[in-house]
């Protein structure tokens, strides 16, 4: 199985349809997609995001999701993803990685130390 791992901000989650419509094209099955939200964001907003987040994913088919709440920086973000693909994925199955580098990695595609070695 092919899967994707996805971070993303409030502000992209208008683009999901579009999204998921490309990758599903490139082979995709399964997508495993977090919204990062910021700590400092005003009261309420990251529970009425993270509600359209889930809203938009039920709407294309999906009820898993994943929340960071974490000021965006890279090793933060690359923690979560490994720790979600340990959890979610099989040793078999292939992921997708977006962002600085979107590219198709085998599983496990953590390295052997678990997913905060670097």
């Amino acid at each position: 199985m092919i899967a994707l791992s996805c971070t993303l901000e409030p502000y992209r989650i208008a683009w999901l349809g579009q999204f998921v419509q490309h990758y599903r094209g490139m082979g995709v099955e399964r997508f495993l997609l977090t919204l990062q939200l910021e700590p400092s964001a005003e009261p309420g907003a990251d529970d009425r995001d993270y509600a359209l987040f889930r809203k938009t994913l039920a709407t294309l088919g999906f009820d898993e999701a994943y929340r960071l709440i974490h000021e965006f920086n890279a090793p933060a973000i690359i923690r979560q993803q490994r720790t979600i693909q340990t959890k979610a994925l099989r040793p078999d199955d292939w992921v997708r990685r977006t962002g600085g580098c979107d590219r198709l990695l085998p599983r496990p595609a953590i390295p052997p130390n678990g997913p905060d070695a670097r």
